[in-house]
């Protein structure tokens, strides 16, 4: 518990800290789970201390990490395709290697020519969340291009730009910081670092609609998650 004699210093550091991770580098598997979101409560001495030792009365004037899982899980969510507008295509990025407890948001995220932008980064609210400490909070933004052609026709491609300290790395190549580079059929996309174990890796796809793209996903086969170590014997 924290207080302020100024009210713009509690504004201050809520600004500072919201979205932020607390990050315990003793712990063997750090850069993996031992990594938490920080939840900043303003509210009376009384309110908070009450919060504090776990009383029912506790106020509420945060956002519950749950309700904020809730919304990140959505927004991985395509909405369907206008009426009269064009089907496709539709890109995806799906990641490689799913651990159990991942929410949507965190697994895959499709762009197309009614939703054209999305955000990567480790924020609760990005279009694709990365929940590790090396990933920044709008690490890279997505963007779908349109191209006249003749015929009164478009293509659309997709773009991605890195806005990050780590940097990202198409087909094992790292990429500059800034430029938006083009992404095609099949590309893979990483984040790495040089503590990182499992680094975070997605497929690009490219399908010639919304359709296409269930099927695909019928024939995938399932996913194979690790298997927890067996304990030793005494």
């Amino acid at each position: 518990l924290i207080r302020y004699r100024r009210p713009n210093s509690v504004t201050s550091l809520r600004e500072m800290l919201l979205g932020r991770y607390l990050w315990n580098p003793m712990t063997q598997q750090a850069h993996q789970q031992d990594a938490h979101p920080i939840v900043i409560v303003v509210d009376s001495l009384e309110a908070l201390r009450k919060r504090a030792t776990g009383s029912k009365q506790a106020s509420a004037s945060a956002v519950p990490p749950a309700s904020a899982a809730a919304s990140s899980a959505s927004s991985a969510a395509l909405p369907p395709a206008p009426a009269g507008g064009p089907k496709g295509p539709v890109y995806q990025l799906r990641r490689i290697g799913v651990t159990p407890g991942m929410q949507p948001a965190e697994i895959e995220l499709q762009l197309a020519p009614w939703k054209t932008e999305g955000v990567i980064g480790r924020e609760d609210g990005c279009d694709l969340v990365i929940n590790s400490h090396h990933i920044s909070r709008y690490h890279a933004h997505l963007r779908l291009v349109t191209e006249g052609r003749p015929g009164g026709r478009e293509s659309y491609s997709l773009t991605i730009q890195d806005k990050s300290t780590n940097g990202l790395f198409i087909n094992d190549k790292r990429m500059a910081k800034g430029p938006m580079v083009p992404l095609h059929d099949k590309d893979m996309i990483s984040f790495e670092a040089a503590d990182i174990v499992n680094v975070p890796k997605f497929h690009v796809r490219r399908f010639r609609d919304s359709l296409q793209c269930e099927e695909e996903a019928k024939l995938r086969p399932a996913e194979k998650l690790p298997l927890a170590e067996p304990t030793p014997l005494e």
